[in-house]
């Protein structure tokens, strides 16, 4: 093969979030010299475009390809009018999905397609169709669902259209192919981004935080698989223990959106004595008193600023959920408390670099906030083990697994033509 090869990288996210960061670390540390990436971008978000943008790779977007949703992200519970009506609206676009994937593999005429999500099953069709590697990276946890269907015909759809499929724990590949086949490439984080001697004196002036007191990072937003309301719960409890905690929520200031649909149920639903879930979090917090020490932050690209500045990260996922926070964490050396729960389990070893608990458990979230925030000692002690293990199993050097799995598709497809 002549010149460089064309990676075309296929990014399902409508937003800023795990999976994009995971990409762009990808982009960054990729040999230019021998690799050329693409990035196709599904939604049009130009904070997303940026992102790749800033990495010196050409992105393109195309909002015609959609996606079929059957992770713990989300999927189409036919028990609710939205599952049912996003179901039939997902199943309406997926031919045209194949087909505009398959027009634009032709178009751009890639060595490799390198999809970024399990949920991009339309996308992988058509890459079959076009006839070209697929490397398709599986960064979540799929769901049975009602009767197990879906989620069978996904495994069948992996096994068939992959040439590579790739997991970022052993949970996933466990959950959906058995273990029997895939290969697990644990995200990276990039150490000298990532750096344990970064001042966090500064970004805690800026956020109004004394020197005194104790801070809680939580970078999961208002998502409810990422455990807002089991944490909702938690933190007066820590606070009565522990008065000078605060809590930083990144992620929980963000655009609503502007669908006729999400626009009535922000109208609708309160007037029936519920709401959506950025409503419910908003009553909870106002109405316990606690916005004096929970503070609602914007995503923010500089998340590293912030894990410098917590004494402790918290991951109290209520699904299987692989948690990049959690290795970014890590690799500054924080102790970490998490939920016993799919892929966080293979992230955080319970007593050593951080407390694992049981899921949706406030108490048992409560006492172990307040054991690392109480005990220096041990916090010190769990963030230097996190460190060694993020040294040893989350570091760039993953990415020539990558590129491995690109030679070895390109080198049998070659011997397979010859």
């Amino acid at each position: 093969m002549m010149g460089k090869i064309k990676v075309l990288y296929i990014q399902h996210a409508g937003a800023l979030g795990g999976s994009a960061k995971s990409l762009s670390c990808l982009l960054e540390f990729i040999n230019r010299s021998k690799y050329d990436p693409v990035v196709l971008c599904i939604h049009n978000n130009s904070e997303l475009v940026k992102l790749y943008e800033r990495r010196g790779v050409e992105t393109y977007v195309n909002d015609k390809i959609h996606t079929f949703n059957h992770t713990t992200g989300g999927w189409y519970s036919l028990f609710s009018p939205m599952g049912i009506y996003e179901f039939i609206k997902a199943i309406c676009g997926y031919i045209p999905s194949i087909k505009e994937t398959r027009r634009f593999i032709r178009e751009l005429n890639p060595d490799v397609v390198h999809l970024n999500s399990l949920v991009l099953s339309p996308s992988a069709w058509g890459v079959k169709l076009a006839g070209v590697p697929l490397v398709w990276h599986i960064r979540e946890s799929v769901v049975k669902g009602h009767l197990g269907i879906r989620k069978y015909l996904l495994k069948k759809m992996v096994n068939r259209l992959a040439d590579e499929a790739v997991f970022i724990c052993e949970n996933d590949r466990n959950t959906l192919l058995g273990g029997k086949a895939g290969t697990v490439v644990y995200n990276f984080v990039d150490g000298n981004l990532y750096d344990i001697k970064v001042d966090p004196s500064e970004v805690r002036r800026d956020l109004g935080i004394a020197p005194g007191d104790k801070v809680i990072l939580f970078m999961g937003g208002k998502s409810v698989i990422k455990g807002i309301f089991p944490l909702l719960r938690a933190l007066p409890l820590v606070k009565t223990k522990v008065p000078e905690t605060q809590c930083l929520m990144a992620g929980a200031i963000y655009e609503q959106s502007k669908k006729l649909l999400h626009r009535a149920a922000r109208k609708v639903l309160p007037l029936i004595g519920s709401g959506t879930v950025s409503q419910k979090v908003d009553k909870i917090i106002e109405t316990q008193h606690m916005s004096e020490y929970v503070h609602l932050l914007p995503w923010r690209n500089d998340v590293e600023l912030l894990i410098a500045a917590c004494d402790v990260l918290v991951f109290p996922s209520i699904e299987p959920h692989f948690a990049r926070p959690v290795i970014e964490a890590e690799a500054m050396a924080k102790p970490v408390v998490a939920s016993r729960i799919g892929g966080v389990e293979e992230l955080v070893e319970d007593g050593v670099t951080g407390i694992l608990v049981p899921p949706g458990d406030p108490r048992a979230l409560a006492d172990a906030l307040v054991k690392v925030l109480q005990d220096e000692g041990t916090a010190k002690k769990m963030g230097e083990e996190g460190y060694k293990m993020a040294k040893e199993r989350y570091s760039p050097r993953n990415v020539r697994m990558i590129e491995e799995i690109y030679d070895r598709l390109l080198t049998n497809g070659s011997e397979k033509d010859a």
